[in-house]
């Protein structure tokens, strides 16, 4: 009973002298109220910063979250949604995330560390990004990015 208690107390529920679970209102304030409408989808937001390496916006009704960089192949359309599967930028952009997309052909016309400043710099600016401290990075491209690897210090 007491294991159970804590883990109630971790999930914010209290218990009640009757036996009957409550949610704690007082941590109710970074939920929505369930008795108004969910706020609305977001539409995409892309932000082509230069050639080749682009922002979105978290998708979510939250509006919000971590930063993420994707390395992806080149695309004419990156919000394309080809057969039901979203692109790269769409897809983390769903899950939540404020994506900077660098794609294969601005490894050719920028250096590497250029285009990874560029997107940090753009993600830390990002007001619907939070925490900005910690960012992500996911390598698609099917040939190896060498200037990019590099620059980050690995070595094969």
């Amino acid at each position: 009973m007491c294991l159970y208690i804590q883990i109630l107390h971790a999930c914010n529920w209290k218990l009640a002298s009757q036996g009957f679970l409550f949610w704690n209102e007082s941590k109710m304030s970074k939920y929505n109220d369930i008795t108004q409408p969910p706020p609305p989808l977001p539409s995409p937001t892309l932000v082509e910063l230069e050639d080749g390496l682009k922002l979105l916006l978290p998708l979510t009704r939250r509006g919000h979250g971590p930063g993420i960089i994707l390395l992806t192949p080149n695309s004419d359309d990156p919000l394309a949604i080809r057969e039901g599967v979203p692109s790269l930028l769409v897809k983390w952009a769903e899950e939540g995330y404020a994506v900077a997309g660098i794609e294969e052909r601005a490894l050719g016309k920028s250096t590497a560390s250029s285009l990874l400043k560029s997107a940090v710099d753009a993600i830390s600016r990002c007001e619907k990004c939070e925490p900005k401290d910690n960012i992500g990075l996911v390598c698609k491209l099917k040939t190896p990015a060498l200037p990019l690897t590099s620059t980050l210090g690995y070595r094969s």
